[in-house]
């Protein structure tokens, strides 16, 4: 079962590489053993029934199939508190992320912030989607 969410477009430039190696048609399929599947299976709900069902959104997941708990057929439905939780769970991922890399850069290799984080968003694809600064203010936060 595949579902559709909007989602920031630099965190779906992220999405898309980061689980490159999880992705079935353009879709992100998570395995059992990664955070993201039980991510999914808890922010899933039922779907509303004066929700209708539309196939929209920047980034594809395929759903959760666990052989106990929720049935995704029936259970396929995020809404928007869930969409901002599963982003914001993302975000922070990306972050620390980012943060990681550019720390073993500048400790083990001695390479400057600037050039990790340009390093860092040109693997992403995320040069004009976000920011430098933000990315660079948030790691001095």
């Amino acid at each position: 079962m595949e579902i559709r969410i909007e989602i920031k477009p630099y965190l779906k430039a992220y999405l898309d590489i980061q689980y490159d190696y999880c992705t079935l048609n353009g879709a992100i399929r998570f395995i059992k053993n990664q955070n993201l599947y039980s991510c999914l299976l808890q922010l899933t709900t039922t779907r509303p029934k004066d929700v209708f069902w539309k196939n929209e959104g920047n980034l594809a997941l395929i759903l959760p199939w666990p052989k106990v708990g929720k049935d995704s057929r029936i259970y396929n439905y995020m809404g928007k508190e869930h969409v901002e939780l599963f982003e914001k769970e993302r975000e922070r991922e990306m972050r620390m992320n980012y943060y990681r890399f550019i720390l073993e850069n500048k400790f083990r290799q001695g390479i400057t912030f600037q050039r990790s984080t340009k390093i860092s968003m040109e693997k992403y694809g995320m040069e004009e989607l976000i920011k430098e600064e933000t990315l660079f203010k948030s790691f001095y936060l």
